[in-house]
Formats: structure tokens, C-alpha cells, sequence
């Protein structure tokens, strides 16, 4: 149950809990922490937190968890209605992971949008990632991937934004903005 509750969104212990208890099943919170943390320190899933310029608002919120393999997702996970939007985001983010400098951290952004990774290098972001399986919708700037890339550029003050998806590639240029979109 803790294993298939943590990949690729925000997790909060609380309600986890509260759903193992409906099921039947004993467990306490603090039982729930340590699982959680044991799985990260076998390096089974690697967390990632939202960002926040306060310190303080960083450790209240929700971390994101990512598996650190995709067959070892789908054998933990039941199907999905958006599996390949997951797993594409999955392998994005373990790519991202490890390319990264020893000193760079991933976060997540999220306000009134989301945008998936935030590379952050010595102290400032460096490239906004969002992803998603296709671009192949009729109005791509009420998306929520642009819309969440955009809000968190907006915010933050990174013009280095990248959308990636199945196989697309193109140059979005909005509000004198550019996006990347490449294909995974």
C-alpha cells in the first residue's frame, strides 16, 4: 500500500493512514514514516520536495515520490488511466536525477499550477521541466503543462523551460516567452 500511494504525486501520510485503517489494517503514522523513509534509503524511490523560497513552507509541504524503476512501478502499481503520462514522467525524472551535479536539487512547483521538476543549481533555478505523454490537444495554451510551466517561469524568474513528451518537438513562443518541446 505505501509503495503504490508514493510514485509521482504528492503524498501525505495522514491520508494514507486513514485509508490502510478503512481496509482493516493496523498501523500507526509513525509506522508510515519510517516505511517511507526505509524505502528511500534503500534507494528504492527518491523524493523530491515542492519548492519554496521559505524553509519553513518547504518542510510543511507535500514531497513527491519517484520509483526508481518503471517495471518495478508497473509490478507495485495497478493500471492507471494515464499510465504512459506516469511512467513518461518517471523516466524523465530518473534521467534528470541522474544527470544532475552532486550539488543540484529537483523540486516540484506547485501554486495554482503544477510544473513537474525545477532543476536548482547553487542558488537559483536553472531549467523548468514539464511532461507530458502529447501536446495533441486544440488550444495548447489552457493545457495544464503550459499553464503550470508558465506560472512557475512567471514566479520563479527561469526563462530555461522545457516540455517533454512521447515524440513531439517544436518552439512555443507565448507572451514573448520560449518553451522547448522535445520528444522523451
Amino acid at each position: 500500500e505505501i509503495c503504490a500511494c508514493l510514485v509521482g504525486s504528492e503524498m501525505c501520510i495522514r491520508d494514507r493512514y486513514k485509508d490502510i485503517k478503512s481496509q482493516g489494517l493496523r498501523v500507526s503514522k509513525d509506522d508510515l514514516c519510517l516505511w517511507a523513509n526505509y524505502i528511500c534509503n534503500i534507494f528504492m524511490f527518491v523524493r523530491i520536495s515542492k519548492y519554496d523560497r521559505s524553509l519553513v513552507n518547504k518542510q510543511k509541504s507535500l514531497d513527491k515520490y519517484y520509483c526508481i524503476d518503471n517495471g518495478l512501478r508497473g509490478a507495485v502499481l495497478m493500471p492507471q488511466s494515464d499510465e504512459n503520462g506516469k511512467k513518461l514522467e518517471n523516466t524523465v525524472f530518473m534521467q534528470l536525477n541522474r544527470m544532475k551535479l552532486p550539488s543540484d536539487k529537483i523540486y516540484y512547483y506547485q501554486d495554482d499550477s503544477k510544473c513537474n521538476f525545477l532543476l536548482h543549481r547553487s542558488d537559483r533555478v536553472v531549467r523548468l521541466i514539464q511532461v507530458t505523454w502529447d501536446m495533441a490537444y486544440e488550444n495548447t495554451h489552457e493545457r495544464q503543462e503550459f499553464t503550470g510551466i508558465l506560472e512557475a517561469s512567471l514566479a520563479i524568474g527561469c526563462n530555461n523551460q522545457l516540455i517533454v513528451t512521447k515524440e513531439e518537438e517544436a518552439t512555443i513562443v507565448h507572451e514573448g516567452k520560449q518553451i522547448n518541446v522535445m520528444p522523451a
